[in-house]
């Protein structure tokens, strides 16, 4: 992925594509699927994480977000939610798995 997230040491990206090689895809295709994936990603990663912090501790991570304050951001997670890379790391394995299966069921209706 070209931008970086806060989060993206977290993510393998060969797990990413991994489902759509499955897939009968071009590779424009692919790249396209990929980059959806990763908004889906970081909408999941941001939904998780401000549903464990008020309004303010919200604010706080959107403006540390907004300018790409990463050391920033992991001292506001690692202070207010316990765990928090493992539970980032587990919404992304949920959703990747989910797209797997996914693809899995495509593949078997053709």
């Amino acid at each position: 992925m070209k931008n970086k997230h806060f989060y993206s040491h977290l993510i393998d990206e060969s797990i990413v594509s991994a489902p759509l090689e499955k897939l009968e895809l071009t590779l424009s295709e692919r790249e396209e699927m990929i980059i959806i994936i990763h908004g889906n990603i970081h909408h999941l990663v941001l939904d998780l994480i401000m549903s464990e912090l008020s309004k303010e501790d919200s604010e706080r991570l959107l403006k540390h977000v907004v300018y790409e304050e990463h050391d920033s951001i992991w001292e506001l997670l690692h202070q207010k939610i316990d765990s928090v890379e493992e539970k980032i790391t587990k919404v992304i394995k949920d959703h990747l798995n989910e797209i797997s299966q996914e693809a899995i069921k495509l593949i078997n209706r053709k």
